[in-house]
């Protein structure tokens, strides 16, 4: 599971102390993640909404009418489901991460992974055949290699890199 609890040793029965424990660990939990303005508001959503769910729970105990009760216990619900939520969407962003980080090694693997192997190749044949006249043929065709890995570079990392607006700080304005 993306959200991992320290284990208790004994099962917790009480929704009270459940709760509490859901809110401590939905705190320990967000400190283990990067620190990215995207994923903030969403770390912050899991912590407010998670501790609200136990604070809710307990101001319901000091209910005086069954109407107060049910309304508390229904802000308890509201906020358990927006701490899924949150968890939801974080959950998602990680899965979106892999897939990139996946997507890129693939991108690597496939297109300059190949080429550095190509270059490795002519090379070796270049160091055997020193005074060969076909060097100067192998030498043009190690450039254009380089040259497409060069450029196979620099497509991979302007798709990485953010978009203008935000080098420009226009999302900040």
């Amino acid at each position: 599971t993306f959200m991992e609890l320290n284990e208790p040793t004994e099962r917790i029965f009480n929704l009270d102390e459940r709760l509490v424990r859901f809110a401590g660990e939905s705190i320990f939990f967000v400190r283990k993640l990067a620190k990215a303005y995207e994923l903030e508001y969403y770390k912050n959503q899991l912590i407010r909404s998670s501790g609200s769910a136990s604070l809710n729970y307990g101001e319901s105990q000091g209910t005086i009418t069954d109407k107060d009760y049910v309304f508390k216990l229904s802000l308890v619900v509201k906020e358990l489901k927006e701490s899924r939520n949150s968890l939801r969407v974080l959950n998602y962003i990680k899965e979106g991460e892999e897939n990139e980080r996946k997507r890129i090694a693939e991108e690597l693997h496939d297109g300059i992974a190949g080429d550095l192997s190509a270059i490795k190749l002519n090379l070796s044949y270049l160091k055997e055949s020193i005074n060969d006249e076909n060097n100067d043929n192998v030498l043009e065709d190690l450039s254009k290699i380089i040259e497409k890995s060069c450029l196979q570079i620099r497509e991979i990392s302007h798709n990485l890199s953010p978009s203008p607006i935000t080098n420009y700080g226009i999302v900040s304005a």
